[in-house]
């Protein structure tokens, strides 16, 4: 029997800052100041854990404090790390997130060089191992040569978050290669505008977009046609870092139990509001039951 499922992509440290007041450029700031354990790779592996799924994860850790923490965090979880590297001579990825008065989103930085440890060459080395998952999630951080080596070659069914619309471009001529593709509004345009420019053979031929707007709406689309629509509402967000990946991390779970898809979406949706209430990235109080309860429809 194959494994379940796979994440590839980043582990970070995220660190976030807030502010009760809009911010002052080229100026001093009071804030509040968090640190937590992210990346999209490891948001949907622990989310994914949390909803009682086996997760192999492949990312790269430094073998500094840092990093070996992180891994034990993963390691505690249960989370299967068995092809995933220590990497010396780096520091291990760090995020840091800018939050405005409204703990939105106002500024994002990282420092992913680590990162690049995950190229081509370890993934060719390790294909029949990714290949026997079914369902492989692949992180839009990793680089562009990785990302078009394994959407090409991975045979199992291959789920993406876009991740950020500076990052489009790295997939705009293998949206084709994807089976679920989640993007939001921003990222969307931005795929629509690149898929234009491109030679008919590259035009996706079978890829499912996931498109979410903020607290808005969430749309469904098969080959850009509104296939399902329904509103995402959260009244009360303490922390928007990581809601999509909550989101994507619901769908995939329902996507693991076979589910119609109008349920991988309401998984979706609930696994964003759960996590739109936490400090973190993620949510300790995520779990199962919660996600599952049919009484809540």
């Amino acid at each position: 029997m194959s494994n379940k499922v796979l994440v590839i992509g980043a582990q970070n440290i995220d660190i976030f800052t807030k502010t009760k007041e809009p911010y002052r450029l080229r100026d001093s700031n009071i804030c509040t100041v968090s640190m937590a354990f992210g990346g999209v790779g490891r948001n949907i592996v622990e989310n994914l854990s949390r909803l009682g799924n086996d997760v192999s994860f492949m990312t790269v850790f430094s073998t500094d404090h840092f990093g070996q923490v992180a891994k034990q965090s993963l390691l505690d979880m249960g989370v299967i790390l068995t092809h995933s590297i220590d990497q010396d001579g780096y520091a291990n990825s760090i995020y840091l997130g800018i939050l405005d008065e409204e703990n939105d989103m106002y500024l994002g930085l990282n420092d992913m060089a680590i990162v690049e440890s995950l190229n081509q060459e370890y993934f060719k080395s390790h294909i029949d191992y990714i290949n026997s998952f079914e369902i492989v999630v692949v992180d839009n951080n990793l680089s562009e040569e990785s990302i078009s080596y394994l959407l090409k070659n991975i045979t199992s069914t291959k789920v993406m978050d876009a991740v950020s619309a500076h990052k489009i471009p790295k997939i705009a001529k293998l949206v084709q290669y994807i089976d679920y593709l989640k993007v939001n509004k921003i990222e969307h345009y931005e795929l629509t505008k690149l898929r234009q420019q491109l030679p008919e053979e590259n035009m996706p031929k079978g890829t499912n977009y996931i498109v979410t707007n903020g607290p808005k709406e969430i749309q469904y689309l098969t080959l850009d046609k509104p296939y399902y629509s329904m509103p995402l509402q959260c009244d009360n967000i303490v922390n928007a870092s990581g809601a999509g990946d909550g989101f994507i991390s619901g769908f995939i779970h329902g996507l693991l139990q076979n589910k119609q898809e109008e349920t991988k979406l309401e998984y979706a949706k609930r696994v964003a509001y759960i996590t739109l209430q936490s400090n973190d990235a993620t949510s300790k109080s995520l779990c199962k039951e919660e996600v599952e309860d049919e009484t809540i429809y």
